[in-house]
């Protein structure tokens, strides 16, 4: 190969591979995007751009991913490559150019004439069949990639088979179908043991159980305290963080919806390894406050809020200070903080334009009516993107101003958000309840004619 501006070649990929090993995988990116621009025909500036990538976003494939693999076979043209690696290339081109049948069909051939696994390959073509919808086959071509040894706890492929298995279960039961509940039960079971210290298909595991027995509480939380109890053991105890990356956060998050009592000995056991983890330490506050011992939990979260800069912190204040009724002004004063402390780390905006606004509608002397309704609308609009805040949450507050405002135009509004927090209503005869008693109360409110009546009078004696 012949080298460009006298010997920039070498120099350049011991810089990138220097950065890489440091584990600086932005600019390790970056140097090698500028490797392959300069001598495209480089192939291990290729090789090092895409494990750059991956460092950053995982070993799935992104678009930008499969353009990466596209633009490489372009540029390396017939230069000595696995047949399987080809095959990766071409399918990736043949996503992009909207031919995935094509790119299936050809890579799923490579793979069995190769007669041997390829993670990579394997897990294009799981990506490949899930963008048409095709979970099973998705799920048989993650299977094929999975390693080997009982010894790891954080493989990616693991991580994605077992979000594969569970979302599609969760899709299933949200329709109402539990034909292949127990099929995927047993698969995350054989999951768990051939991964023992693996906290992520426990988790999954549990999950589904928690959804598929919501009907009964307290065999949930005994099934499940008896799982992770069994997971820790395994473990010895390790920190959770220290297994699977994020797997502490949401073991805690996940046991305080069902077992606060439970998540809080999880996390103090936790803390006192890694007391650094501000994430464990709000929701530790969360599960002290769900035990129903505000004292205790208003003090930690007093300590967060003043010796951390944390957004989160001041945010899940936020709401503790809402459900105990303090004043709105309190409220909006954690919620700004938040704001201004999350200038390089945003944290949902939505979710503190709902708090901000029911702090206002519940806490208020004064509230201003038509400026809270416009908020709720909008937030009402973007539901599905509202995290951590129910549809029937949501609709309750925002019915209740509409209520509050006593116009007849509201009415049709009105009925269109009920309709949607009954839907299912056989299931929560709660929310069944409430939306009935808020259509009597809605029959009440003044009829839009009449009030163009009053206005049509008024105009006429003016």
């Amino acid at each position: 190969m012949r080298e460009r501006g006298g010997g920039e070649l070498w120099p350049a990929w011991f810089e990138a591979r220097a950065l890489e090993r440091q584990g600086r995988a932005p600019e390790a990116h970056e140097a090698y995007a500028s490797l392959t621009g300069a001598f495209p025909a480089f192939g291990p500036g290729w090789d090092g751009l895409e494990r750059s990538l991956v460092a950053q976003h995982g070993p799935g494939w992104s678009a930008e991913r499969m353009q990466l693999r596209a633009s490489r076979s372009e540029a390396k043209g017939g230069q000595a490559a696995s047949e399987v690696d080809l095959a990766i290339d071409d399918a990736c081109a043949r996503m992009l150019l909207g031919e995935r049948r094509e790119a299936i069909a050809d890579l799923e051939a490579t793979l069995e004439a190769a007669k041997g696994a390829n993670r990579s390959a394997q897990l294009l073509l799981a990506e490949l069949h899930l963008r048409g919808a095709g979970v099973g086959r998705a799920t048989g071509a993650l299977r094929a990639a999975l390693p080997t040894s009982r010894r790891l706890t954080d493989d990616p492929v693991v991580g994605l088979l077992v979000n594969n298995l569970l979302q599609e279960a969760l899709r299933e039961l949200e329709k109402g179908t539990t034909s292949n509940l127990a099929r995927t039960e047993r698969d995350l079971a054989r999951l768990i043991e051939s991964y023992p210290s693996d906290p992520l298909p426990v988790l999954a595991w549990s999950r589904l159980r928690a959804e598929a027995e919501d009907r009964n509480p307290a065999l949930v939380v005994d099934v499940i305290t008896k799982a992770f109890e069994a997971l820790r053991d395994r473990t010895a105890g390790q920190p959770l963080a220290s297994l699977r990356s994020d797997a502490a956060q949401e073991w805690g998050s996940f046991l305080l919806t069902i077992a606060p009592d439970v998540a809080e000995t999880f996390l103090l056991e936790d803390l006192a390894v890694t007391p650094g983890d501000l994430d464990l330490w709000r929701l530790l506050a969360q599960a002290i406050a769900a035990q129903d011992r505000p004292e205790d939990a208003t003090d930690l979260y007093e300590a967060l809020v003043t010796m951390s800069s944390d957004p989160l912190a001041h945010e899940a204040y936020a709401w503790f200070l809402l459900e105990r009724g303090a004043s709105a002004d309190k409220v909006q004063e954690h919620l700004k903080r938040a704001s201004i402390l999350a200038a390089d780390e945003p944290i949902d905006a939505l979710r503190s334009k709902f708090v901000a606004a029911l702090a206002q509608l519940r806490l208020s002397e004064d509230p201003k009516i038509s400026g809270l309704i416009n908020s709720f609308s909008q937030l009402w609009e973007r539901r599905g993107d509202l995290t951590g805040v129910s549809t029937q949450r949501l609709g309750r507050a925002y019915i209740t101003a509409l209520i509050q405002r006593r116009e007849g135009k509201d009415r049709r509004t009105i009925q269109a958000v009920l309709a949607e927090l009954t839907r299912g209503s056989e299931l929560d005869p709660y929310v069944a309840d409430l939306a009935r008693a808020m259509a009597g109360i809605e029959r009440h409110l003044p009829d839009v004619s009449a009030e163009e009546e009053d206005r049509r009078r008024k105009r006429s004696s003016d």
